[in-house]
């Protein structure tokens, strides 16, 4: 069962709201000075604890959360 969207750091919260913008991993990592492989390794914790397999997934998942 996914965790809930409390489990997210503000990190990850940051993150999932540049997914909303369809920027590039590279152009995520980027904005927000981390590396591209930190960024992944983000974006599959947060994969995890919302229950989805990719971006879109998170996206939809995060705004249903009102997460962003």
């Amino acid at each position: 069962a996914p965790k809930l969207a409390e489990d997210l750091s503000r990190r990850e919260v940051t993150i999932l709201k540049r997914l909303e913008s369809e920027l590039s991993n590279k152009e995520i990592a980027s904005a927000i000075f981390i590396s591209e492989g930190t960024l992944k390794w983000h974006l599959n914790n947060i994969y995890g604890k919302l229950g989805v397999k990719n971006r879109s997934g998170a996206v939809v998942r995060a705004r249903a959360l009102s997460v962003i």
